[in-house]
């Protein structure tokens, strides 16, 4: 038997739907390419950063990311792809992944205040995804797991 869903239940389901819209109307309406995605079961909202100026601001300047938000840098092949804090206003986790969209490598707890340091793979990856800090522990993130995406 399936249990039914409370009413609070059913009222945040439909917060979190109604912001998770809200955010991909933003996005399209700003020109920025977005794609949808689930991580360990997690379902995310992903900008796409895929040209080489998107790749170089990246999340600078970016108002803190939303929970079940984040930006996925698309590169052309593999390889090892640092990441800096530059013009960072608050902290993220840094995950790398292979063509595959397979965790080869992460970052946890990347500060703004570490700049000008920069972040680089122990392994060539071809896809570079920052989340909100916190994102790799809270939802068990380890090397091996399978980024999916689900509808671009």
């Amino acid at each position: 038997m399936i249990p039914l869903l409370t009413k609070t239940q059913k009222v945040i389901i439909t917060l979190v739907l109604l912001g998770i819209s809200v955010f991909s109307l933003i996005i399209k309406l700003s020109g920025k390419s977005v794609l949808y995605a689930t991580l360990r079961g997690t379902p995310l909202v992903l900008e796409v950063a895929d040209t080489d100026s998107s790749r170089a601001r990246g999340l600078s300047s970016h108002a803190p990311l939303e929970s079940g938000h984040g930006m996925l840098f698309e590169f052309p092949s593999d390889g090892g792809y640092g990441i800096w804090m530059k013009d960072m206003s608050f902290p993220i986790d840094i995950i790398w992944l292979d063509k595959d969209y397979r965790v080869v490598d992460t970052k946890t707890h990347a500060k703004p205040e570490s700049y000008p340091e920069i972040f680089i793979p122990r392994v060539l990856a071809r896809y570079v995804l920052e989340v909100g800090e916190g994102f790799l522990d809270e939802h068990r993130i380890s090397i091996g797991d399978i980024l999916e995406i689900t509808s671009k």
